[in-house]
């Protein structure tokens, strides 16, 4: 079974640098030129199906492949982003300050020391939590299309989050409609990273 995993496009909120979380922003113009552009890098994948997360910008970043491949785009309830409560709409680096506590500081969040595995933000969801459901649908996923070659669009903390778990290794930011190949071993239960793909 091989996955691909593929970041939604632009948003104003990822050109201005606030978090964004589960607040549901649509894509910007770039982010929609972005999402029709990959589309016919994903469509030379011959994927049998698409899903997307719940959030506006992932249906309409997997939309413009469901629309060059002929693939109903199929919702997946627990691969939305991770909620960053209170601190979304916020800008990335001015967290700490604006909550006056050096704990939110930006670098803490995106860190893959174990050790900030509970954090989370006022009103938002722990890191490790996030992690847990998203391996969990993935893993769903992957059972439900043996053989088959499948398209998630979805958000870039997860995928990190993903990546972790898969991977055991620090993780590098991701950029908007990268697209992340595995393969999913089923007589192992285990998913193989194979190549990151930056196609813009």
């Amino acid at each position: 079974m091989i996955l691909y995993l593929i970041r939604h496009g632009e948003t104003d909120w990822n050109l201005h640098k606030k978090f964004q979380g589960i607040t549901d922003n649509p894509l910007n113009e770039t982010g929609i030129k972005q999402a029709k552009k990959i589309s016919a890098v994903i469509k030379k994948f011959d994927v049998d199906k698409i899903y997307a997360s719940t959030l506006k910008r992932a249906q309409q970043t997997a939309e413009e492949t469901s629309k060059v491949t002929g693939l109903d785009v199929h919702i997946a309830l627990d691969i939305q982003e991770v909620s960053l409560g209170e601190a979304e709409g916020l800008p990335t680096k001015e967290l700490a300050e604006i909550f006056k506590n050096p704990h939110f500081n930006i670098n803490n969040w995106k860190s893959n020391d174990p050790v900030f595995d509970q954090m989370s933000y006022p009103g938002g969801e722990q890191k490790i939590d996030c992690r847990g459901r998203v391996y969990k649908s993935l893993s769903t996923i992957a059972k439900k299309n043996i053989g088959n070659t499948v398209a998630v669009f979805f958000h870039s903390f997860c995928m990190r989050q993903f990546l972790i778990s898969v991977t055991k290794q620090p993780v590098e930011s991701i950029k908007n409609c990268e697209i992340i190949k595995f393969i999913y071993q089923p007589e192992y239960d285990q998913f193989k990273i194979i190549k990151r793909i930056n196609p813009l």
